[in-house]
Protein backbone atom coordinates (compact mmCIF):
# COMPACT_ATOMS: atom_id res chain seq x y z
CA UNK A 1 0.00 0.00 0.00
CA UNK A 2 1.30 3.41 -0.84
CA UNK A 3 -0.05 6.84 -0.03
CA UNK A 4 0.88 10.48 -0.46
CA UNK A 5 1.74 12.95 2.30
CA UNK A 6 1.79 16.71 1.84
CA UNK A 7 4.70 18.49 3.51
CA UNK A 8 3.41 21.34 5.73
CA UNK A 9 6.47 23.53 5.26
CA UNK A 10 6.96 23.28 1.48
CA UNK A 11 3.61 21.88 0.23
CA UNK A 12 5.34 19.12 -1.76
CA UNK A 13 3.66 15.73 -2.08
CA UNK A 14 5.74 12.78 -0.88
CA UNK A 15 4.74 9.26 -1.91
CA UNK A 16 5.28 6.69 0.84
CA UNK A 17 5.56 2.92 0.29
CA UNK A 18 4.95 0.18 2.85
CA UNK A 19 7.23 -2.80 3.45
CA UNK A 20 5.52 -5.00 0.82
CA UNK A 21 5.71 -2.36 -1.94
CA UNK A 22 9.29 -1.55 -0.99
CA UNK A 23 10.18 -5.25 -1.20
CA UNK A 24 8.65 -5.42 -4.67
CA UNK A 25 10.62 -2.39 -5.84
CA UNK A 26 13.87 -3.82 -4.43
CA UNK A 27 13.00 -7.38 -5.55
CA UNK A 28 13.49 -8.81 -2.07
CA UNK A 29 11.23 -10.40 0.54
CA UNK A 30 9.46 -7.96 2.92
CA UNK A 31 11.36 -9.59 5.80
CA UNK A 32 14.61 -8.51 4.14
CA UNK A 33 13.31 -4.92 4.03
CA UNK A 34 12.69 -5.07 7.79
CA UNK A 35 16.18 -6.50 8.33
CA UNK A 36 17.82 -3.78 6.21
CA UNK A 37 15.96 -1.17 8.29
CA UNK A 38 16.88 -2.82 11.60
CA UNK A 39 20.58 -2.91 10.70
CA UNK A 40 20.59 0.70 9.46
CA UNK A 41 21.10 -0.07 5.76
CA UNK A 42 17.75 1.41 4.70
CA UNK A 43 16.18 4.55 6.14
CA UNK A 44 12.45 4.49 6.79
CA UNK A 45 9.76 6.30 8.73
CA UNK A 46 7.47 4.80 11.36
CA UNK A 47 3.92 6.08 11.03
CA UNK A 48 1.47 4.73 13.61
CA UNK A 49 2.00 0.96 13.45
CA UNK A 50 3.59 0.82 10.00
CA UNK A 51 6.99 1.36 8.45
CA UNK A 52 7.14 3.43 5.27
CA UNK A 53 9.79 4.47 2.76
CA UNK A 54 10.02 7.26 0.19
CA UNK A 55 11.01 6.69 -3.43
CA UNK A 56 14.23 8.59 -2.71
CA UNK A 57 15.12 6.28 0.19
CA UNK A 58 14.41 3.22 -1.95
CA UNK A 59 16.47 4.60 -4.84
CA UNK A 60 19.46 5.38 -2.62
CA UNK A 61 19.52 1.89 -1.07
CA UNK A 62 22.71 -0.09 -1.70
CA UNK A 63 22.79 -3.45 0.11
CA UNK A 64 25.99 -4.30 1.94
CA UNK A 65 27.31 -7.77 1.11
CA UNK A 66 28.69 -9.60 4.17
CA UNK A 67 32.40 -10.48 3.84
CA UNK A 68 31.76 -14.23 4.12
CA UNK A 69 29.48 -14.04 1.05
CA UNK A 70 31.87 -12.06 -1.16
CA UNK A 71 33.54 -14.09 -3.90
CA UNK A 72 37.14 -13.79 -4.97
Amino acid sequence: MSFTLRCDSCSNDIEMFDIVDTGRKLRVHPGSVQRYRRFGQLDGTSIQRGLYFTAKQIGEFKPEIPKEVETE
